[in-house]
């Protein structure tokens, strides 16, 4: 209940009508943390060098999004497009790690 409660202060956006899957209990760090050093220790296989990425700009920061001088942010989804960069890691099977660029930027994030 606490989390379907959470998922609806979204600002009236979209309307939970269901949580389908969550993954460990949020109110507990050290599970959180062990969960996430798993997913880091597993390979990428879903995204390759040279794929597109569209991430939207509230990504970066909602209070900065809130305040720039754009039509209808409200309403709107501005996106920045990212290409993943070579994958990196121990070792050629190993791919566990991945970059991408911010072709706006040119900034590199991993």
């Amino acid at each position: 209940q606490d989390a379907f409660n959470m998922a609806m202060l979204d600002r009236d956006q979209y309307l939970v009508q269901a949580i389908q899957a969550y993954r460990g209990d949020p109110q507990v760090p050290n599970e959180q943390q062990k969960r996430t050093k798993e997913i880091a220790k597993q390979p990428i296989t879903t995204v390759s060098s040279g794929d597109v990425a569209y991430v939207d700009l509230r990504w970066f920061n909602h209070t900065w999004y809130d305040h720039l001088p754009i039509p209808d942010p409200e309403h709107s989804t501005y996106v920045l497009i990212f290409v993943y960069v070579p994958l990196v890691g121990g070792g050629k099977t190993k791919n566990n790690k991945i970059m991408a660029t911010c072709v706006l930027m040119q900034e590199t994030f991993k």
